[in-house]
């Protein structure tokens, strides 16, 4: 589907990988993106300088609001579901994070099905495998989720595939592994880097939460946001209800992710960085994460453009950039 003169719903557009998401839709030239979040940070609630006139915001949950949203701009053509309560969260609030990430996929999924958007492009998450069984991960890994979260996830992913089904609408699944760069929320699980990087801006010492083997696959974020856009721009519709694996394949440490954090930032700033401070393992922290991306390369050749050290090199020095910034 060319995008380009379409109208686009991007729920949970002012996320990390959201706001990423809609700069590389607006390269598509769509007539509207329409950006959904409630906006729980401080730091969404800011201003958007790089927003173009055609892109509208509704700072409203979006199971409140999103089919009003729907009719209002009516023909909508796309959505694109980020909207999701974090990890950590379910670990606080279980039931109101469990019910609100299902709740929010019951309501998109339905309003597809009455034919008031044309198709579904839906963020789940690889935390729905839990640590691995084996490596590299396919989509057809066991889901053994260790989280409410978790659990919240492979049941949206449940139950988009049963309206696939049953309904014939189109929708398809994108199941990112760890994603990082500029701007990342370092309050999920996967917010190592941000968080290491914060600590040491501040003269704090990186932790390790257990013994620091745990493993991730790392893409970055312009990556994770391309196969998107590609997968939505696939035209045939035989992949409906359909999961694909955005993952660079290379598994990597907390250590060594936290060994290249500190040397990364000693060579930009030459401050000495303090030593690492180990702390216990956190509750349903998987193990061991390293996915498997060889369907979406199949389907529309997609690869990870961008290395981890090159990448993790831009995210130390935006994050140090910006800091600069806001004290000026």
């Amino acid at each position: 589907m060319d995008l380009k003169g379409k109208t686009i719903i991007v729920a949970g557009g002012k996320g990390f990988i959201g706001m990423h998401l809609v700069e590389r839709l607006l390269e598509e030239e769509p007539k509207k993106i329409i950006v959904v979040d409630k906006c729980v940070h401080e730091w969404q609630n800011k201003p958007q300088e790089r927003y173009k006139s055609n892109v509208i915001f509704y700072r409203f949950p979006v199971q409140h609001v999103i089919g009003a949203v729907l009719l209002e701009f009516e023909p909508v053509d796309i959505v694109f579901n980020l909207a999701v309560n974090s990890l950590p969260h379910s670990l606080r609030f279980p039931y109101e994070n469990f019910q609100d990430n299902v709740q929010i996929v019951q309501i998109l999924i339905e309003n597809l099905r009455k034919g008031m958007y044309r198709r579904l492009i839906h963020f789940s998450s690889s935390e729905v495998y839990g640590s691995a069984k084996y490596s590299p991960m396919s989509e057809d890994h066991p889901c053994e989720p260790s989280t409410p979260y978790a659990a919240s996830k492979i049941a949206c992913d449940y139950l988009i595939q049963s309206y696939c089904k049953v309904f014939g609408v189109d929708a398809r699944i994108l199941r990112p592994f760890n994603t990082y760069g500029p701007g990342q929320n370092d309050s999920t699980y996967a917010g190592v880097i941000p968080a290491t990087i914060k600590r040491l801006m501040a003269g704090k010492p990186p932790v390790v939460f257990g013994g620091g083997y745990q493993t991730r696959d790392y893409t970055y974020v312009s990556d994770v946001v391309d196969a998107a856009v590609r997968l939505c721009q696939y035209g045939k519709t035989d992949i409906r209800g359909d999961i694909f694996n955005v993952a660079s394949g290379v598994e990597t440490s907390v250590n060594e992710i936290i060994g290249m954090i500190v040397w990364a930032y000693y060579e930009i700033t030459k401050a000495e960085v303090l030593s690492t401070q180990k702390e216990p393992a956190r509750p349903g922290d998987v193990m061991r994460h390293i996915g498997c991306a060889y369907r979406l390369e199949e389907l529309i050749g997609f690869k990870p453009s961008v290395p981890f050290d090159v990448g993790l090199w831009k995210t130390v020095n935006w994050y140090i950039t910006k800091g600069r910034e806001d004290k000026q």
